[in-house]
C-alpha cells in the first residue's frame, strides 16, 4: 500500500505564533476494497499524534467527493472541539489540486465551511 499525496497545508495559530504542516494522503486498501484518507503532521506537539486516519470510503463512491467530505468533516470537528482557525497556506498540491490558498476552516461567514471545493 502506497499512500498518494493529496495536498500539504501550513496550519496557523496566530494567537501563539506556532504553525505546523499537515500532509493529507489517500491510500488504497485492497483487502477491504476501501480508500483511507489520512493526515500526517510534522510534529506531535500540536495534536498529540503524527498520523491520523480521518475516514474511509468504498471503491464505488465518487473518489473526489468522498475525499472532500472526509477532510471537511475533520476540519469542522477541529473547529468545533478545539477552536481551530484558518490554515495559512497550501504548501504543495498533489491529487487534490484546487485547495484554495488562504482558505481556512470554519467560523468565517454564514455556514462557515471551508473552501475545499469538490476536489
Amino acid at each position: 500500500m502506497q499512500p498518494r499525496p493529496l495536498f500539504d497545508i501550513q496550519w496557523d495559530d496566530s494567537a501563539s505564533g506556532y504553525g505546523w504542516t499537515v500532509v493529507y494522503y489517500l491510500t488504497w486498501v485492497p483487502f477491504f476494497r476501501r480508500y483511507v484518507v489520512t493526515a500526517s503532521a510534522d510534529s506531535a506537539a500540536a495534536l498529540g499524534y503524527y498520523d491520523f486516519a480521518l475516514g474511509a470510503f468504498r471503491v464505488e463512491e465518487p473518489i473526489r467527493q468522498a475525499i472532500r467530505d472526509i477532510i471537511r468533516d475533520d476540519w469542522k470537528r477541529q473547529h468545533k472541539e478545539g477552536g481551530q482557525q484558518r490554515w495559512a497556506r497550501v504548501l504543495r498540491r498533489g491529487f487534490v489540486t484546487d485547495v484554495e490558498n488562504g482558505g481556512g476552516i470554519v467560523g468565517h461567514g454564514s455556514g462557515g465551511i471551508v473552501p475545499l471545493r469538490a476536489v
